[in-house]
């Protein structure tokens, strides 16, 4: 293989390819990236055969052939080598760099021995636009569990129709968040629990407008990209928890408020709760909302807030950390919560945003005091 790149383009490409490199890797082919010149192109790969990527660059190609070598030693080169042209160049398992100020032998493993990996998408199934990408990890991302014991809790619940439902709990909270299909699906309605790193990381690396996603249940993979990137990723086995049946059917008692006032209010609060199991308690009143938390050791605060409020008065418990979780995901400035008592779920919504809502279980107060999740 003999290519010709430029320095600033080259670093770029594996800026994207280091967060899929094993960092402690149980083959020492995980630990390399694959650098291969095929017809016409030439492209970087990574892997650690739970989710990789596949990515194309411009290069002079005067010689096709592949090698891999050492992520973080090609990575630290490039990134401390002038800009410019690099010519890379393998022979008999070494990859040789000529540039400006850089002459350097990095010593290789054979292509051969490197995971198989996707280079292109089939076909798009389903198209997702970038702002759909963003609004799903600031929305849903965060409800994902990090309990591995647990491994379809920590991926996120696609379920594919005209539109598209994405929904992630953790056991202690809910987020979901409907987005309309831009394409006649392929295939008929489907569910799927993709990691909920593959979505973070689609966030990061594309740019362009809309991502198309193919599905292939066949390998248990889903593919994600464009036609200079592709990024592979495991499917989830196993069965999401029915998160219909703990939607709530009816409220008794409702508040919307300010984002920014109860914003201010929860992280007062915290001040105390932080030390006292994560508790903020909520006392829903007529036209007012008051927040309380106190700690044995350091002492304790209210804070009341103007609400809108209907139905009952009540109180209601909850961490502190997920209510935080919750206002920083919205768009709004006005956000509402509506709950059955204090022992039921309570649904959180942001007041112009009807495709997306979040739950979280209540803390209970009564008898012993346990911070649920905290």
């Amino acid at each position: 293989m003999k290519v010709t790149v430029l320095q600033e383009n080259l670093i770029k490409s594996l800026s994207y390819l280091t967060s899929f490199v094993s960092t402690k890797p149980q083959l020492p082919i995980l630990a390399n990236i694959l650098l291969s010149a095929n017809k016409g192109k030439f492209k970087l790969s990574a892997t650690n055969l739970e989710i990789g990527i596949s990515h194309s660059l411009g290069a002079k190609i005067d010689q096709e052939g592949a090698i891999t070598i050492p992520a973080r030693t090609i990575t630290d080169l490039i990134s401390n080598t002038q800009p410019g042209k690099i010519t890379l160049e393998s022979k008999n398992l070494k990859l040789h760099l000529i540039g400006n100020n850089l002459k350097a032998e990095i010593n290789g493993i054979g292509a051969e021995e490197f995971p198989n990996i996707p280079e292109t998408l089939p076909r798009s199934e389903i198209i997702l636009k970038k702002e759909d990408i963003e609004q799903i990890n600031r929305q849903v991302s965060f409800a994902t569990s990090i309990d591995i014991t647990r491994p379809t809790l920590t991926g996120i619940l696609l379920i594919i129709d005209k539109n598209i439902k994405i929904i992630a709990t953790d056991g202690f909270r809910l987020s979901f968040k409907e987005i309309p299909g831009s394409e006649k699906y392929e295939t008929d309605s489907q569910q799927i629990i993709i990691p909920v790193r593959t979505l973070i990381e689609t966030g990061k690396i594309y740019t362009q407008d809309t991502i198309g996603v193919f599905i292939n249940k066949k390998e248990g993979q889903v593919l994600i990209g464009d036609d200079q990137t592709v990024l592979t990723s495991k499917i989830i086995s196993g069965e999401f928890p029915n998160f219909e049946r703990i939607i709530p059917k009816r409220n008794n008692s409702k508040f919307t408020a300010g984002k920014e006032e109860l914003l201010k209010g929860v992280k007062a609060t915290s001040v105390f709760a932080r030390e006292s199991a994560n508790v903020v308690k909520m006392r829903i009143k007529s036209q007012e909302l008051e927040l309380y938390a106190e700690s044995p050791e350091y002492g304790k605060n209210q804070i009341t807030l103007e609400a809108k409020t209907e139905g009952e008065e009540t109180e209601i418990a909850f961490n502190y950390k997920f209510l935080l979780d919750f206002l920083n995901s919205t768009n709004s400035d006005v956000v509402s919560l509506e709950t059955e008592g204090p022992t039921s779920p309570a649904m959180f919504k942001d007041t112009k945003d009807n495709s997306y809502f979040h739950l979280i279980m209540p803390v209970r107060i009564q008898g012993s005091e346990r911070a649920e999740g905290s």
